[in-house]
Parts: structure tokens; C-alpha cells; sequence
């Protein structure tokens, strides 16, 4: 086994949890939930700001 086939088998330890299974960097029974949350905590866009311009310049 040469070096770089050492250092392999040594993350491949490391990228496990206690248990034993690899750990996961894409779960994709959360990603809805993430994606909601983001788009939840957006400040929305209002179009008061627009309306309000457009009664003043009419008067």
C-alpha cells in the first residue's frame, strides 16, 4: 500500500460517524425544508412605494 492509498483508507475513517455509516453531506430529505426556510425568510417586495409615486406626480 503505498501513501496515498494510506491516507485514503484514513479519511475514509474519519468521514464516519459513530456508528459507523458514512456521513452524508447532501441530505436530501431536508432540502425542501431549507429551501422553504430561505425563501420564507426573504423580506418581501412591496409595490406601495410605486403607487404612492405615481398618485403624486398625477396631482
Amino acid at each position: 500500500m503505498n501513501s496515498f492509498e494510506f491516507k485514503l483508507k484514513q479519511l475514509e475513517r474519519l468521514n464516519r460517524d459513530d456508528n459507523g455509516k458514512p456521513f452524508t453531506i447532501d441530505n436530501t430529505d431536508n432540502k425542501d425544508q431549507v429551501i422553504e426556510e430561505s425563501i420564507a425568510s426573504k423580506p418581501e417586495i412591496s409595490t406601495d412605494n410605486q403607487d404612492d409615486t405615481e398618485s403624486t406626480n398625477s396631482k
